[in-house]
């Protein structure tokens, strides 16, 4: 993929830089003990009109970083994913993260290892311009402020390279970590734009840049 390179290398400092709160945010959704997520097919972020109080949206359209809505689509089960896309196009689009969500979970159990999941959807080949980033950040003074326990940043061809399961278009993608000595971690999903050289400008750009994501869950990885 053209300038996969410039990508990675400022994939580490793009995160945190979309947060719409300079306050410390919290999760108003009850979730399981040990460290469940909450509303992970998004059905209630759908079927309460682009909201939810699990999740913690990071767009912001108007400065061309993205936007998320909620949508019927599904990789299994219940109607209801996330759209991720970029409605405009700037110089901002490829210096920071783009559009994503994230969720503060706690019960975590400390020094244990765990897997994130996430299924992904993007129909564009391995010409795509978008990178999908999974993350994990400790508890910082806002969200996606904290240090990064693990991150990685996939290509369209690196996820359907691999081989997953196809369900509906939607892939499995998988992060492992540990998770140290914390009981409440961030977890995040964002989409980035790797390059806009085949984005036709005078087209339309959400169609263009738009993927989706369904299903996440945090398990222990026994």
């Amino acid at each position: 993929m053209k300038k996969i390179y410039l990508a990675l290398a400022i994939a580490g400092t793009l995160t945190g830089c979309t947060s719409n709160s300079d306050k410390a945010p919290v999760n108003t959704t009850p979730v399981p003990a040990m460290g469940k997520v909450a509303d992970g097919a998004f059905t209630r972020f759908a079927l309460n009109g682009n909201s939810s109080g699990a999740w913690l949206v990071h767009a912001t359209p108007e400065l061309g970083l993205g936007a998320v809505e909620a949508t019927n689509i599904t990789a299994s089960g219940d109607p209801g994913s996330l759209r991720l896309f970029y409605p405009s196009i700037n110089e901002s689009s490829m210096l920071q993260a783009g559009p994503g969500v994230s969720q503060i979970i706690p019960n975590i159990e400390p020094d244990t290892d765990y897997l994130l999941t996430v299924y992904y959807r993007d129909e564009k080949g391995d010409e795509s311009p978008n990178l999908l980033e999974l993350g994990v950040k400790d508890m910082g003074v806002g969200s996606l402020a904290g240090n990064t326990l693990r991150t990685k940043v996939f290509t369209n061809d690196d996820i359907v390279g691999s081989g997953g399961d196809d369900t509906n278009g939607f892939r499995k993608v998988e992060l492992a970590f540990n998770s140290g000595s914390n009981t409440t971690l961030e977890v995040y999903a964002l989409t980035h734009l790797n390059s806009t050289e085949n984005i036709d400008m005078n087209g339309e750009i959400a169609l263009q840049t738009e993927v989706f994501i369904d299903d996440v869950v945090l398990k222990a990885d026994d």
